[in-house]
Formats: C-alpha cells, sequence, structure tokens
C-alpha cells in the first residue's frame, strides 16, 4: 500500500516539471513554448493553473516572437526556409486567432469585439503580405462569425 499512496505524486510532480520547464523554453525566446503555456494556463493543464492573464500574456509574447522569428528566417539565401515558411504561418494564423478569441470572449483581457477584429485583420494583412493572396479563407470565416457577434451586441444595447 506504500507505493499505491505514493503513485499520485508522480503525475503532479512530471506537471510541475513540465510546466517548469515550459516556462524556461518560453523565457529564452520559444514561441512553441509560449503558445503552449498560453494553452494550459486557458486550461488548466499540465501543471498550470487556470489563468486567463496569464493566457493571453503569453499568447500575446508568442505573436511577437513569431514575428521576430520571421523576420530572421526570412533573409535572401536562407536555408530550408520552405518549411520553415509553413511553420511559421501556420502558426501565426493559430496564435492571431487565438488572441481574437481571448479579446472576443474577454479571457484575460477585458472583453472587447473590436480588439479581436483588429487582431483579425493584422493576422489577415501579415498572411496576406507574405502569401501574396488578397485573403484567406479562416480569418474571413472568422470575421463573419465576429461581425455576426457584433451586431447581436448591438442589437441588445438598444
Amino acid at each position: 500500500t506504500g507505493a499505491s499512496q505514493r503513485l499520485p505524486v508522480l503525475p503532479c510532480l512530471i506537471s510541475a516539471v513540465w510546466l517548469r520547464l515550459r516556462i524556461l523554453a518560453a523565457e529564452s525566446g520559444s514561441w512553441q513554448a509560449m503558445e503552449k503555456l498560453a494553452h494550459s494556463y486557458e486550461e488548466g493543464r499540465f501543471g498550470a493553473p487556470v489563468d486567463h492573464e496569464k493566457a493571453y500574456e503569453w499568447a500575446f509574447e508568442a505573436e511577437t516572437m513569431l514575428r521576430v522569428y520571421w523576420i530572421f528566417y526570412n533573409q535572401p539565401n536562407f536555408v530550408d526556409f520552405k518549411e520553415t515558411y509553413k511553420m511559421l504561418l501556420k502558426a501565426h494564423v493559430r496564435l492571431s486567432c487565438l488572441l481574437a478569441h481571448y479579446c472576443a470572449d474577454g479571457i484575460g483581457v477585458t472583453r472587447d469585439l473590436h480588439a479581436a477584429m483588429r487582431w483579425l485583420t493584422v493576422g489577415e494583412e501579415f498572411a496576406c503580405s507574405v502569401t501574396g493572396l488578397k485573403q484567406i479563407p479562416v480569418y474571413q470565416h472568422q470575421k463573419q462569425e465576429l461581425e455576426r457577434r457584433m451586431k447581436k451586441d448591438e442589437k441588445r444595447k438598444k
């Protein structure tokens, strides 16, 4: 019975170590660790308590760091930019949509549908600037959903 009483401690210890390692990686500039921390704090997983302010902060930091990575990797003659390009672009779409979601639902910040729309607009502008496309379908869909919410809010205020 002594061994069975100690077993629940192991997952807690592993979660605490996972969280500490992610924080160290994020503080060292890993946008991937920052993105994972944002989700962990939003959902209260992997040793992180539910903390929506931290979730928003880590998502914001990840999006900012992703732009730094983009500048670095987007230099002429950079080796293997094609695969890195896809990874960074997909991550940017995820993060700008995540930040819009946080703003729209008041997760870690005051609920602000206009700020959510700004995140979608800035995200789409960035994606369009690097792809040459005029519109990005995922952003168009998210914007339409957000516009519906804005109209509902306006009707409620009247």
